[in-house]
């Protein structure tokens, strides 16, 4: 799948999250899960998350840099796409790397929340679960090299096609509903 698709569902991990366990969200959180969504691609030359960019201006004046760059050149040196980091054993590191990591920065970052690690995660978990509804699968138990797939052969789901395109615009919608709605009942 896209890179995009990839974002706006792990974005949308966060109001599933917020109806199942009650807590109260905020746009950092939406981030949060998007950058999950994206981060098994860390493995991949030409990924969304490798080329993204951060900055200011246009043209010639444009002062940007690429923060996953470097450990994404690196990471694709070593790991091919859709290995290491498509398993469940990355989840399960994502998942401890970003909780140690919301104890160490949540002494000096007032705003963030206990969610973060877990929208992280689960938007790690989320890019897993897209890919594994593509033909290409992915290999959940890794090392062991066989793929997995969470749909039948007739409705696996090629990148670029126009099913994604479709749901790429649902899930955009439905999260655009989430934070409409919740904005609706703070306001009110």
């Amino acid at each position: 799948m896209k890179g995009s698709t990839h974002a706006i569902i792990g974005a949308n991990t966060v109001w599933i999250l917020a109806i199942f366990s009650g807590f109260s969200w905020n746009p950092f959180l939406l981030l949060a899960g998007a950058l999950g969504g994206l981060l098994p691609d860390l493995d991949a030359s030409d990924s969304k998350i490798k080329h993204l960019e951060i900055g200011y201006g246009k043209g010639k004046r444009r002062v940007a840099f690429k923060p996953f760059y470097l450990i994404s050149w690196i990471v694709s040196s070593v790991f091919k796409h859709r290995g290491a980091f498509h398993s469940i054993l990355a989840v399960i590191l994502m998942g401890w790397g970003s909780f140690f990591l919301f104890l160490f920065l949540s002494q000096w970052i007032e705003f963030l929340r206990h969610e973060f690690w877990l929208v992280l995660t689960l938007g790690y978990a989320s890019h897993l679960i897209a890919d594994g509804m593509t033909h290409h699968g992915i290999p959940l138990l890794w090392p062991w090299k066989g793929r997995f797939h969470f749909l039948p052969k007739h409705f696996r789901i090629k990148t670029g096609a126009v099913t994604e395109r479709i749901l790429y615009v649902v899930l955009l919608l439905t999260l655009a509903l989430f934070v409409m709605n919740s904005y609706y009942f703070i306001s009110s």
